[in-house]
């Protein structure tokens, strides 16, 4: 009865074994050969397609046609022994649901006659290669198989290829395919991408297949920049910076930057008719406090501008070493024709420029710069003129009669020669001639005065540390011809009274001074409000705030929105804040200290100060001046 039992099982296995495909049972590996192997025991059905055969296409069968594709690089012989595809079926490459992370870092080149083997990563995930061969010993064991053409029903479709990873069909060998000694290069809008080498491109395309490998090589693609933004982001402490800051500070300030009129009040800037001329760049070296030779810089250019006395016209302006001066006259009905001193090599600085209405009396002088006085001799009722002269140190050097006809009879000219030219250094404008019995006077409305003395400027003039090394009608140019040393505590001095103030400090933090007496202006970055509608003033672009740079303290700040010219009810917003700074005498510790209305005022004790416990004066509505 057992014998009979035993056969009866046997015939029933022999029945099930000729009813199944022998293609089934040569190649459908079990789940545990491929756990055993190190490949992932799932595969995705949308992967999957049926042959017109009823052939079902086992992972192991996918993985195998995949390995043995033909790397990018390979020559036209190569290329040439491999079997070509069926005749309408293109040669495609299979995208796995873990091929589809790694498109998230752009691939840099994904074309080729066959179906490319390399696989791209981004640069910042470099290790993720790495964790691909690691995590997958199936893909560094499986030996290469020959490259074959996939059967009408291995085709997959379209809409499962994914983008830019599969490789571009073409029906000639040589359309695209490179040779081997070319070096394809990757797009110029990418930069951080890698191409896999060719000797490990099918390991990594396996590896790819891994759940692992998935999770290590994807990347966001919020992540990849293009070569742009690199570049831009890389050289941002390299490229020139026109900043709106007058306190360079280390890690902050790019190591090239300028200052303008804008930034830096020293500088000679005409607010009315926006006219600034000046330029100071520093190129800082990456390490130490050190400006090489020719690092410095200093331009200027030639400008118009317009007289205060607008029947004038207009004439040239140039800042120099921050100093306002004369660069010419140009022509119109009061000058007969253009005059630069800039091509005489002459700077001269503009004394007055006024157009205010003032008078002289007879008995009377009008004070001018530089010793000038302008007085009356006599007065014409009859032809409305006055004779006026002028003298200098008390002695009279020169006399015109002037008549208030039109700008040019009205205007006295005191000339000079200049170079072998005539050139006005006083105008004088008088709108009205009046005389009674008791006395006479005439109405000034308009005043300009240059230098007597000027300031020469040729190729190889030395001011201070700055040599001049171009002069033309447009404008001077120095730089410095030795190098310079930034050293704490110190102010180094450029040109004239311009200098660098340094911190006190192991940080760099330095800025342009100039050395003033008497009453000058001081002001913060300008800016325009039809270009900039939000701004804030901070101890870094206005001069005016207290700052400690040794410190680095300075705690006010003016905010304030535009619309247009006009500034609405609170859109000009004041802050200030107390900040600790150190006592002089080191031993004491440290005090607050807040800045008020630019001024400095104490604010309190802190838990560093050495002698007394922690009291505010703010608190007690108290502000008390350092």
């Amino acid at each position: 009865m057992d014998h009979v039992r035993v056969g009866g099982v046997c015939l029933l296995l022999l029945i099930i074994a000729a009813a199944l495909p022998i293609s089934v049972l040569a190649q459908t590996p079990s789940v545990n050969d491929n756990a055993a192997n190190g490949a992932a025991p799932i595969i995705s059905q949308s992967l999957l397609s049926k042959s017109t055969q009823g052939e079902t296409i086992s992972a192991e069968k996918l993985a195998k046609r995949n390995v043995g594709l033909k790397p990018l690089a390979t020559t036209k012989s190569k290329a040439a022994s491999e079997v070509p595809p069926a005749s309408g079926q293109p040669i495609t490459k299979t995208a796995t649901a873990t091929e589809t992370n790694v498109v998230k870092a752009k691939p840099i080149l994904a074309a080729s006659t066959a179906p490319a083997a390399s696989t791209v990563v981004a640069s910042q995930d470099t290790s993720s290669q790495k964790n691909q061969k690691e995590s997958t010993p199936q893909a560094e064991t499986t030996p290469p198989a020959t490259a074959t053409t996939p059967a009408a029903d291995a085709t997959v479709t379209p809409d499962k290829i994914v983008p830019d990873t599969a490789a571009t069909p073409t029906s000639t060998e040589s359309s695209l395919a490179p040779q081997a000694s070319e070096t394809v290069s990757p797009p110029q809008n990418l930069t951080l991408g890698t191409v896999v080498s060719n000797e490990n491109a099918t390991q990594n395309e396996s590896a790819s297949a891994s759940p692992n490998a998935s999770e290590n090589a994807s990347i966001n693609a919020s992540e990849i920049k293009s070569e742009s933004e690199i570049k831009s982001s890389d050289s941002t402490s390299n490229e020139t910076e026109f900043g709106t800051d007058r306190i360079w500070r280390e890690g902050i300030s790019p190591l090239e930057y300028t200052w303008t009129p804008q930034s830096f009040s020293g500088f000679f800037y005409d607010l009315k008719n926006d006219v600034g001329t000046e330029k100071l760049t520093i190129k800082l070296q990456t390490s130490g406090r050190s400006i090489d030779s020719g690092d410095l810089t200093y331009s200027s250019n030639a400008q118009d501008t317009d007289f205060e006395f607008s029947d004038w016209g207009s004439y040239q302006v140039i800042g120099f070493m921050a100093d306002k001066y004369f660069a010419g006259y140009k022509a119109n009905d009061v000058f007969d024709k253009d005059r630069s001193l800039i091509n005489d090599g002459q700077l001269r600085r503009v004394l007055m420029d006024r157009s205010d209405e003032s008078t002289i009396t007879t008995g009377s002088v009008m004070p001018l710069e530089e010793g000038y006085e302008l007085r009356i001799k006599q007065i014409d009722l009859n032809g409305n003129k006055v004779y006026l002269a002028l003298a200098k140190d008390g002695e009279e050097v020169d006399s015109k009669v002037v008549s208030p006809e039109n700008a040019k009879s009205a205007t006295y000219q005191y000339k000079v020669d200049i170079s072998g030219e005539d050139t006005p250094i006083i105008l004088a404008h008088i709108s009205n001639v009046f005389a009674s019995a008791e006395s006479a006077l005439v109405t000034v409305d308009g005043l300009f005065q240059i230098s007597d003395t000027f300031a020469a400027v040729e190729d190889g003039d030395k001011y201070d540390k700055m040599k001049v090394t171009s002069v033309s009608d447009q404008g001077v140019e120095m730089d410095n011809e030795d190098s310079l040393t930034l050293r704490k505590g110190s102010t180094t001095k450029i040109f004239g009274n311009v200098g660098f103030l340094v911190a006190d400090a192991d940080e760099i933090r330095f800025a342009p001074v100039v050395e003033r007496t008497g009453n000058y202006d001081v002001r913060g970055t300008v800016i325009n409000p039809s270009e900039t509608k939000e701004f804030t003033w901070t101890p870094y672009n206005f001069e005016g705030f207290y700052y400690d740079i040794d410190d680095d303290v300075g705690t006010e700040s003016l905010q304030v929105t535009t619309s247009g010219s006009k500034i609405e009810e609170k859109d000009l917003i004041y802050k200030t804040s107390p900040q600790p700074v150190k006592f002089k005498f080191e031993n004491w510790g440290k005090y607050d200290v807040i800045g008020f209305m630019a001024d400095k005022y104490f604010a309190g004790y802190n838990n560093e100060t050495k002698f007394t416990d922690e009291e505010s004066a703010i608190n007690e509505g108290q502000l008390r001046r350092v």
